[in-house]
């Protein structure tokens, strides 16, 4: 089964015992949100293998393409679910630094309000989990990325880089065994 990732703000997708007073079947309006933003009615998605080989290094090449080094929040939901509300899925090009990601990339095409809250509503009640990635290892995974080739350096805004170098640096500066 090829999962679906989806970057979202973690506050949004609380969990659902906080929202006693929603009637049986109902969502939260924040989790739209993160599926509502769409342009030209399509939304960004990145598909992940199911053994999830592949994960930290989508992951890196998210980060990688941001201005500076945060948190990183996202839902992985099966991608049997876009099939269920009449969600159509287009390859695109993803524009991160990592040109082999780039592949996982998806445009998530001709979506209708109507698509959007079913989606929700389906990753909602049956995702397979909501996970917040710490800064620390957000950085070693952009670093890592760096150190195999995958990711060239100085496709790193400046900030990121900063960070990145800090962290090899640091990998470097560990005391090295005696041979």
């Amino acid at each position: 089964m090829t999962l679906v990732l989806r970057l979202i703000r973690q506050p949004r997708w609380d969990l659902p015992g906080k929202y006693d007073w929603l009637a049986e079947g109902e969502i939260p309006a924040d989790p739209l949100a993160d599926f509502a933003n769409t342009t030209e009615n399509c939304l960004s998605a990145w598909l992940i293998d199911d053994d999830r080989k592949d994960l930290d290094d989508v992951v890196a090449a998210l980060a990688a393409s941001r201005e500076k080094v945060d948190k990183l929040d996202y839902l992985l939901f099966p991608q049997d679910h876009l099939q269920a509300v009449g969600v159509d899925v287009s390859p695109a090009t993803g524009n991160t630094p990592d040109e082999q990601v780039n592949a996982n990339h998806r445009d998530l095409t001709h979506l209708s309000a109507q698509k959007v809250l079913a989606l929700t509503s389906k990753v909602w009640s049956e995702n397979l989990g909501l996970v917040r990635i710490d800064p620390r290892r957000v950085v070693q995974l952009v670093a890592d990325a760096v150190r195999s080739g995958r990711i060239p350096i100085d496709r790193l805004r400046p900030m990121v880089r900063d960070d990145v170098r800090s962290c090899l640096a640091e990998k470097r500066d560990e005391p090295r065994k005696p041979r």
